[in-house]
Protein backbone atom coordinates (compact mmCIF):
# COMPACT_ATOMS: atom_id res chain seq x y z
CA UNK A 1 0.00 0.00 0.00
CA UNK A 2 1.24 3.21 -1.09
CA UNK A 3 0.21 6.33 0.94
CA UNK A 4 1.30 9.67 1.08
CA UNK A 5 3.04 11.75 4.13
CA UNK A 6 3.90 15.34 2.96
CA UNK A 7 0.92 16.83 5.50
CA UNK A 8 0.37 16.08 9.06
CA UNK A 9 -2.71 14.53 8.22
CA UNK A 10 -1.36 12.21 5.78
CA UNK A 11 0.99 11.31 8.42
CA UNK A 12 -1.72 10.93 10.88
CA UNK A 13 -4.04 8.57 8.32
CA UNK A 14 -0.12 6.64 7.92
CA UNK A 15 0.37 6.13 11.67
CA UNK A 16 -3.43 5.16 11.95
CA UNK A 17 -3.10 2.75 8.92
CA UNK A 18 0.23 1.33 10.83
CA UNK A 19 -1.53 0.79 13.89
CA UNK A 20 -4.57 -1.16 12.73
CA UNK A 21 -2.18 -3.38 10.51
CA UNK A 22 -0.43 -4.18 13.60
CA UNK A 23 -3.18 -5.81 15.19
CA UNK A 24 -3.06 -8.51 12.68
CA UNK A 25 0.47 -8.94 11.76
CA UNK A 26 2.59 -8.46 14.88
CA UNK A 27 4.98 -6.05 13.14
CA UNK A 28 4.64 -4.21 9.98
CA UNK A 29 7.69 -2.65 7.87
CA UNK A 30 7.37 1.17 6.28
CA UNK A 31 9.32 3.28 4.40
CA UNK A 32 9.33 6.92 4.28
CA UNK A 33 11.57 9.15 2.58
CA UNK A 34 13.92 6.56 1.76
CA UNK A 35 14.26 5.76 5.19
CA UNK A 36 13.02 2.14 6.18
CA UNK A 37 11.17 1.33 9.67
CA UNK A 38 10.30 -1.45 11.56
CA UNK A 39 7.01 -1.09 13.71
CA UNK A 40 6.45 -3.24 16.49
CA UNK A 41 4.49 -2.97 19.80
CA UNK A 42 6.12 -3.40 22.98
CA UNK A 43 6.25 -5.91 25.45
CA UNK A 44 4.23 -4.98 28.71
CA UNK A 45 7.17 -6.11 31.11
CA UNK A 46 10.00 -3.34 30.24
CA UNK A 47 9.11 0.09 29.22
CA UNK A 48 10.59 1.69 26.18
CA UNK A 49 10.77 5.09 25.44
CA UNK A 50 11.44 7.24 22.69
CA UNK A 51 15.03 8.42 21.64
CA UNK A 52 13.61 12.10 20.14
CA UNK A 53 11.21 12.89 22.69
CA UNK A 54 11.24 10.52 25.63
CA UNK A 55 7.25 9.56 25.88
CA UNK A 56 6.60 6.27 26.84
CA UNK A 57 5.95 3.66 23.76
CA UNK A 58 3.60 1.45 22.84
CA UNK A 59 4.42 0.83 19.85
CA UNK A 60 8.09 0.82 18.83
CA UNK A 61 9.68 2.88 15.26
CA UNK A 62 13.25 1.46 14.74
CA UNK A 63 15.38 2.47 11.46
CA UNK A 64 16.70 -0.68 10.52
CA UNK A 65 20.00 1.62 10.31
CA UNK A 66 20.65 2.40 14.00
CA UNK A 67 19.75 1.15 17.42
CA UNK A 68 17.12 3.85 18.55
CA UNK A 69 13.45 3.25 19.32
CA UNK A 70 10.94 6.15 18.22
CA UNK A 71 7.27 6.83 18.58
CA UNK A 72 5.20 7.32 14.99
CA UNK A 73 5.27 10.87 15.72
CA UNK A 74 8.81 11.44 15.83
CA UNK A 75 9.60 9.10 13.04
CA UNK A 76 7.21 10.35 10.78
CA UNK A 77 8.20 13.68 10.99
CA UNK A 78 11.96 13.63 11.22
CA UNK A 79 12.89 14.23 14.81
CA UNK A 80 15.26 11.14 15.16
CA UNK A 81 18.55 13.32 16.39
CA UNK A 82 19.16 11.55 19.54
CA UNK A 83 18.43 13.29 22.28
CA UNK A 84 18.27 11.07 25.29
CA UNK A 85 20.41 8.19 26.42
CA UNK A 86 20.08 4.95 23.92
CA UNK A 87 17.07 2.21 24.56
CA UNK A 88 18.97 -0.38 26.56
CA UNK A 89 19.80 2.10 29.26
CA UNK A 90 16.46 3.46 29.35
CA UNK A 91 14.81 0.11 30.43
CA UNK A 92 13.77 0.05 33.75
CA UNK A 93 13.14 -2.90 35.59
CA UNK A 94 9.87 -3.07 38.06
Amino acid sequence: MFLPARSPYDRQVLADHVAASLRVTGQVQVLVNEQRWMVRCTGPSVPVYCTGCASGLNTVWAADSDAWTYCAECALHGCTEPVQVPREHRRHAG
